[in-house]
């Protein structure tokens, strides 16, 4: 791991790009522009599942048929007067908390309200929020979803959220993941499993002095990426060295997807060959062999 913030990167691309010497700081117009350039580059990264620095895991024993992941998001008429607390040790003495105060408690799943001398029950928690997750996590795509089967985990196949309903496309090991919101998404599931454990990515959130601790090829490839686009919006460089620096681009892009898991062969046994019907091959059934 490196570390190293966004800033530094932006020196650092605009001296390889000829734009502005190492040792001189760079003026606020071209460092906008490279700061505009570099996040529109890692906006692409991260969607698609280049970083895999900002994928986690998450085990999920939740047996129903839609699983929502995401963070508490209160309604705005409750945003003012909603406390989340972890457990029920955490709510404060009746005395000191302000009256008409609600407290939410995660851990118990029941919330509560200061009414003058006591804790009065909501019935209804749920209905505070806009968005109320099964599971909490800061959740930005899912990448892949197992079943836990026996010993070990079975991968679930991922379906389209538009064709999740189509009978025709029936399987009961697939899933969808439908993007609700930024804080929200929606896992569906044919029948309910008792046991998941869930691949995702986290947003890749950062401002221009954010200390980034990743694994060194990232940076090389940022600061690659970067230089290449500066010296696209700024050539100053010949144009062999302009394609050099996009040859150089690409092979480091290519290292860094190689080595991520989300990038798979997708096949199957070609010794098993039966009769299917007409339903099973639209469903991709083929796919599994």
């Amino acid at each position: 791991m490196s570390k190293i913030t966004l800033r530094e990167i932006i020196v650092n691309s605009c001296d390889q790009a000829r734009l502005v010497n190492r040792s001189q700081p760079v003026p606020g117009n071209i460092f906008v522009s490279a700061y505009t350039m570099l996040q529109r580059r890692l906006d692409g990264y991260s969607n698609t599942h280049l970083l895999s620095f900002i994928q986690k895991e998450v085990d999920i024993s939740v047996p129903k048929e839609k699983i929502v992941l995401g963070k508490f998001k209160a309604k705005e008429e409750f945003e003012d007067r909603l406390t989340i607390i972890a457990k029920e040790d955490d709510l404060p003495e009746i005395s000191e908390a302000p009256n008409g105060q609600i407290y939410y408690i995660k851990e118990s799943k029941r919330a509560v309200r200061k009414n003058d001398y006591f804790w009065a029950p909501i019935p209804d928690p749920e209905s505070l929020f806009d968005v109320y997750p099964d599971v909490e996590i800061d959740v930005q795509t899912v990448d892949r979803v197992f079943a836990k089967y026996g010993e070990g985990y079975i991968e679930l196949n991922y379906i389209a959220f538009e064709d999740f309903y189509n009978l025709a496309a029936y399987n009961r090991t697939c899933y969808s993941a439908h993007t609700v919101s930024d804080e929200e998404i929606d896992l569906l599931f044919r029948e309910p499993f008792n046991e998941l454990k869930v691949i995702y990515s986290e947003p890749f959130l950062f401002d221009a002095d954010t200390e980034l601790n990743i694994p060194r090829q990232y940076i090389a490839l940022f600061t690659a990426g970067l230089t290449y686009d500066l010296a696209m919006a700024y050539p100053r460089l010949g144009d062999s060295t302009t394609a050099m620096l996009k040859q150089r681009l690409d092979e480091l892009e290519e290292n860094v997807r190689a080595s991520s898991s989300i990038q798979k062969f997708i096949g199957r046994d070609p010794h098993r060959i039966y009769a299917m019907t007409r339903n099973e091959f639209q469903a991709g059934q083929w796919l599994l062999g």
